[in-house]
């Protein structure tokens, strides 16, 4: 069995949705917003995992867990209470910011994205510590289910 795992300290950035536009002979397309930031999440997302693994990509079945670390909102931050880190449950939806880590980490830590078959991702608010992270895990399974 082989685990990976590693850090991204960066901001995590969910995978936009395509906004759909009309070409000259009116047909549909969908096009993603060159200038949005989640290249630059999915650049952190590559030398972090360059740096934590060397070897050729995963093959087989993969355990992939993400915990995604966000900003601590001003209303949550108190000079004097303590700021434990808490679930979130605000609109950075779980399925984009999976999205956009799988994406970024298809070629270099496993061959295609669709070899990823349990992925539980976890949502939080910083502590009052804490910058914005992700925790990155991946794991070979047997090829046999439990």
């Amino acid at each position: 069995m082989t685990t990976v795992c590693f850090r991204v300290d960066t901001l995590p950035i969910p995978q936009p949705r395509g906004r759909p536009c009309i070409v000259g002979d009116g047909s549909a397309r969908v096009i993603v917003d060159r200038k949005h930031k989640v290249g630059q999440f999915k650049s952190d997302v590559r030398s972090a995992c360059y740096l934590a693994f060397k070897g050729p990509p995963l093959t087989g079945p993969l355990r992939f867990d993400l915990d995604v670390i966000l900003p601590r909102p001003k209303r949550l931050i108190w000079k004097t209470r303590p700021m434990p880190r808490q679930w979130h449950d605000g609109p950075k939806d779980c399925d984009n910011l999976l999205k956009s880590t799988l994406d970024s980490l298809a070629g270099l830590l496993f061959v295609n994205d669709g070899q990823c078959c349990w992925t539980p991702v976890r949502k939080f608010i910083a502590a009052g510590d804490e910058s914005p992270h992700v925790l990155i895990t991946v794991a070979t399974l047997d090829d046999v289910c439990p």
